[in-house]
């Protein structure tokens, strides 16, 4: 059985809970974002250790790719970065 997750980040569009991928918040302080995603994947890894070997995390553009990879790294522990694959 695979152990490997995709997560997805994105704004709830309303009743279908649809995950609108591309819209951006506006808050433009993507430190706290990344810390927030950071935090969910560390809580992610805490609860389902058992079930997940791996999470991607993977941008909807090439600047949010070059982003996660440069910043991300920096809000997660050494033993969670080492199950994560940033695309």
């Amino acid at each position: 059985e695979d152990k490997k997750f995709d997560l997805s980040f994105g704004i709830d569009t309303g009743p279908t809970h649809k995950l609108d991928t591309f819209q951006t918040t506006g808050e433009g302080n993507i430190r706290i974002i990344l810390k927030t995603i950071a935090s969910i994947i560390e809580e992610f890894f805490s609860e389902y250790s058992e079930e997940a070997q791996i999470v991607v995390v993977d941008g909807t553009s090439e600047k949010r790719r070059r982003v996660y990879k440069a910043l991300l790294p920096k809000y997660l522990s050494p033993n969670t970065l080492s199950k994560v694959d940033i695309k």
